[in-house]
C-alpha cells in the first residue's frame, strides 16, 4: 500500500513537472506576441504621431518656398513630399501587422486557436499570400503545419492549457481587452 501510494506521489509530481513546463511555454509565446504588438504599435502610430509629423515638414516646406533663393529648394519639397508617401506606406503596413497580431492574441487570450487559425487561413487567401504572424502566435497556432493554405486538423495549442496559462499568468499584461479590440479594428 505504502509502495503504491509513494509510485503514485512521483507519477503525479512527473506530470506537474510536465504540465508546468509546458504552461510556462504558452506563457511564454503570449508574452512575446504581446511584446511584438506593443513594439509594432509604436510603430505604427508613432512617438509624435505620423500627422504632427507631415504638419511639421508641410511648416519647412512653406518656409522654404517663401520667396527664399536657395539651390535645389524644388528638390527638399519633394524630397518632404517623397518621405511623408514612404511613411504613409509604411504605417499601413505596421498598422496592417498590428491588427492582425491583436485579432489573433484576443483568439488566443479566450482560448479559442481554432478561431485563430481560422483567420490565419481567411488572410492568407488560400496560401497565396503569408500574412505577418507575431513570434509567440507562430508556436501558438501550430504555423509550421499550415501547408497549402489550411490547417490540419489538431494542429496548435491545447485551448485547455491555453486558457489555463492566461488564467495562471494573468494574461493580457500589456494591454486590456478593449484596447486590443481597438487595435484590431484600425484602418489598414
Amino acid at each position: 500500500m505504502l509502495e503504491a501510494l509513494l509510485l503514485f506521489g512521483v507519477l503525479f509530481f512527473a506530470v506537474g513537472v510536465v504540465v508546468y513546463k509546458k504552461l510556462s511555454r504558452i506563457a511564454e509565446d503570449l508574452l512575446l506576441a504581446e511584446f511584438d504588438l506593443e513594439q509594432t504599435d509604436l510603430r505604427a502610430t508613432g512617438h509624435l504621431g505620423r500627422r504632427q509629423r507631415v504638419d511639421e515638414r508641410a511648416d519647412w516646406n512653406a518656409r522654404l518656398n517663401s520667396g527664399f533663393s536657395l539651390f535645389g529648394r524644388n528638390d527638399v519639397a519633394l524630397t518632404l513630399i517623397n518621405t511623408n508617401e514612404d511613411e504613409l506606406q509604411q504605417t499601413g503596413k505596421a498598422n496592417e501587422k498590428a491588427a492582425t497580431t491583436a485579432c489573433l492574441l484576443l483568439q488566443l487570450l479566450r482560448g479559442d486557436v481554432r478561431s485563430a487559425q481560422k483567420i490565419i487561413e481567411a488572410r492568407s487567401q488560400g496560401g497565396k499570400i503569408e500574412p505577418y504572424i507575431a513570434p509567440g502566435i507562430r508556436h501558438l497556432v501550430g504555423y509550421r503545419h499550415f501547408a497549402s493554405g489550411v490547417f490540419p486538423a489538431g494542429t496548435g495549442e491545447s485551448e485547455v492549457l491555453l486558457r489555463f496559462a492566461v488564467w495562471l499568468w494573468h494574461f493580457p499584461r500589456r494591454y486590456d481587452e478593449a484596447r486590443l479590440e481597438d487595435i484590431a479594428r484600425r484602418p489598414w
